[in-house]
């Protein structure tokens, strides 16, 4: 198990939108003073307290496996240009459950950010200390979020044992300073102590620190001689991560530190002068010039439809100008830095590239010189800070996306997302506030609509074959659409087909152990226009239970070993999903030769109103020993107070139970039976379900499909009538 333990700084993350020069007061203007070093050189490690080292308990949770004993930061953006923490954490282990929590320490950082510095040592009870080597730390990827690669420096802590202390530490360096980022003290162990210093970057007069507290006591902005903010907490339980939980910041023990300009306005007053603002910026960026309306020229027909003209313009844009931001084109480090900067619209048509920005002005301006209205839609992002309308800040609304007029209705496009199709943006900018840009500025907010649960589907066919012994072979495709197909390409285009091939492999491995997964294909990881698609041959020995003459097997052989979606009992925070989507599978068993299928009885559906709709269906053809699985899986509801949570937990329970549904296989006898033993032996069981019924079902016959009939008795369907979208 992989220890990732966030520092204060944890989930910082780039403003990637807030940087127009006509945005006054969202921009801030730095002294690039000349001021000496920066942080100094990192020093030896301090001693350890001796009571720590025999301290035999936690202190904050008595049933904590381990504890960080301190962890701290010194953040210095002082310089401008880059940002440099230096992170140290102490942590002690106290149980054999403790040691899993720091087997695999996980460091992220983002593209355009680097970690050095690595260093650890273990400090065991007898006070023998084993420090880590420089070759046992190593670079890995495990996640990718949206439009960013997440990459790690991972190290396994040396020696471990209970009653030992881990002591890490290391440098983070990013590019450039953030307008904003959340000091996070909660991480997924107790906290005895959390600090953070940091000092700000030199402003011009008008541009001041500011800070808002989430779920902690407000920490008062005072500097020290040296320039320092301090915050501190201390006493912090482990953050319980819940799933599909609201973003971090709303729910754990966070200060969010922002710079802005000093005059003070209303949140109404300042949405309708960033929305007019909005509006002007648009304006200079994505003027109509004489070599756009060539390019549009190029691109559509004067007999083009408007909906063709905006499809053939949004095609252009992802397809034929090269998006700086996507890992796809894998630039080096050098490459990024001679790129041009693109000023406007004409800049990046001129030189066929750009940043996910600077499409989406191309787009804007293509699209105005097709004589259609389009502005820009400034875009919470609900996946980093839930809105809040009392707060007038730009972080609120950090993404912007194109807003495309078609009369009755706005259409919201984002062609710097390359991989969503037209009229969809990221879903973490959709079902949240949004601000349309307008001429006079408005402070009314909008939302942004996600698309249906049949715009986001991920299809899984198999053909699959079972034999005597229990082991299941055949091939499996599977295709990606929408919000789901996005998510995964952004996931597998930088990647090599080795690597592609890899994540495929563990990604199944991880609920099925023994699955054998080869001849991986993956067709259109990078392009645009089409849908993903997968494909690999699949062999699993042991699948089906083997017990005397029975075979026990899942027909749902895709969902097999993948575990509950809620387990705990009590949940705090509201339910909230990425995306309405749609699962469905369809699998071609075909039994062995010899067996006959015993008692077949496919398991109910499952309405469950606001939340969503399941389905499933079991075909039988006699004649040639093949079996039909059919399920779907529907996902309407986004939001879901917490009181609805006993509802939705149990109906996911029941989808998880009829996924596991088990059939039996018989095998046909050789011979005449023995007469009956005065003592007959006990009837075969499946080894983890009750005894098969013993009625025999009908004879089939014939060549067409016989559909399996659930049985009569099922658990009550979960009531989700309380739930809200």
């Amino acid at each position: 198990m992989a220890a990732n333990h966030p520092s204060p700084t944890g989930g910082r993350r780039p403003c990637r939108r807030l940087t127009p020069v006509s945005l006054s007061r969202w921009c801030w203007f730095l002294v690039f003073a000349a001021l000496a070093g920066g942080l100094p050189a990192a020093p030896k490690w301090a001693p350890v307290d001796p009571a720590e080292l025999a301290d035999p308990k936690p202190k904050v949770d008595p049933e904590a496996g381990a504890e960080i004993l301190l962890r701290e930061a010194d953040v210095d953006q002082s310089q401008g240009f880059e940002t440099e923490e230096r992170h140290h954490v102490r942590a002690k282990i106290f149980t054999e459950r403790g040691l899993t929590e720091f087997a695999k320490v996980d460091l992220p950082y983002e593209q355009g950010s680097e970690i050095i510095d690595v260093a650890a040592r273990t400090i065991k009870p007898d006070g023998t200390v084993i420090e880590l080597g420089k070759k046992d730390v190593f670079d890995r990827e495990i996640v990718k979020a949206g439009n960013v690669r997440l990459k790690v420096k991972s190290f396994a802590p040396p020696g471990i044992v209970p009653g030992a202390i881990v002591e890490y530490r290391y440098t983070a360096i990013t590019s450039g300073v953030a307008m904003f980022f959340p000091i996070q003290f909660q991480g997924d162990l107790p906290v005895r102590l959390a600090r953070c210093r940091l000092r700000a970057p030199q402003f011009r007069n008008d541009v001041t620190i500011h800070s808002i507290s989430f779920n902690c006591t407000p920490t008062p902005l005072k500097t020290d001689r040296d320039g320092y903010y301090h915050f501190e907490m201390s006493n912090l339980p482990a953050a319980k991560l819940e799933p599909f939980q609201v973003p971090a910041i709303n729910t754990r023990t966070t200060i969010l530190v922002y710079y802005s300009g000093a005059e003070a306005m209303r949140a109404a007053v300042f949405w309708k002068t960033l929305s007019k603002e909005l509006y002007e910026n648009l304006e200079s960026e994505a003027k109509v010039t004489k070599s756009i309306r060539a390019a549009l020229d190029g691109i559509v027909a004067p007999k083009d439809s408007i909906g063709t003209k905006l499809q053939k313009i949004f095609d252009y844009c992802r397809t034929k100008i090269v998006n700086r931001d996507r890992d796809a084109h894998r630039f080096t480090a050098e490459q990024r830095r001679k790129f041009k900067a693109n000023e406007k619209a004409a800049d990046t048509l001129k030189n066929g590239s750009g940043t996910s920005h600077d499409i989406n002005v191309l787009f804007a301006a293509l699209v105005r010189a097709a004589g259609i209205d389009a502005r820009w839609a400034a875009c919470n992002d609900r996946n980093f800070m839930l809105f809040d309308e009392k707060i007038g800040e730009p972080f609120l609304l950090p993404d912007w996306v194109v807003a495309v007029d078609r009369g009755n209705e706005w259409y919201y496009c984002d062609p710097g997302a390359t991989y969503l199709p037209f009229g969809t943006v990221p879903w973490s900018n959709t079902d949240t506030a949004a601000l349309l840009a307008e001429p006079e500025g408005t402070d009314k907010m909008i939302t942004v609509p996600g698309g249906p649960p049949d715009s986001s589907v991920r299809s899984r066919n198999a053909e699959l074959r079972l034999d005597a012994e229990g082991t299941l072979e055949g091939d499996v495709t599977e295709q990606y659409t929408g919000q789901w197909g996005a998510s995964l390409k952004y996931t597998l285009d930088g990647k090599t087909d080795a690597e592609r091939e890899e994540y495929i492999r563990n990604e199944f491995q991880e609920h099925q152990k023994l699955a054998e997964v080869t001849a991986v294909k993956v067709a259109n990881a990078t392009d645009p226009l089409a849908d993903l698609q997968i494909a690999y041959h699949l062999r699993i020995p042991e699948y089906a239970d083997r017990t005397g003459t029975r075979l026990f097997f899942q027909p749902s052989a895709l969902q097999k070993g993948v575990p509950p979606v809620f387990e705990a009992a009590t949940r705090r925070s509201v339910i909230l999903f990425p995306y309405r989507s749609t699962e469905q599978d369809e699998i071609r068993l075909v039994m062995p030769e010899g067996y006959t299928l015993e008692e077949p009885a496919a398991p109910e559906g499952l309405e469950m109103g606001k939340l969503g709709d399941y389905t499933v269906q079991i075909l039988f053809q006699k004649s040639r020993r093949e079996l039909t699985y059919k399920r779907k899986l529907t996902l309407a509801g986004l939001a879901f107070p917490v009181t609805t949570y006993p509802a939705i937990k149990r109906a996911f329970e029941i989808i998880h139970e009829r996924d596991n549904h088990l059939l039996t296989l018989r095998k046909d006898a050789e011979e005449p039976a023995a007469p009956a033993a005065e003592n007959p032996p006990a009837t075969d069981q499946p080894p983890t379900a009750s005894a098969p019924p013993t009625t025999d079902p009908a004879p089939q016959s014939g060549n067409a499909p016989t559909p399996v009939q659930p049985p009569t008795v099922q658990p009550p369907a979960a009531d989700t009538s309380g739930a809200s979208n």
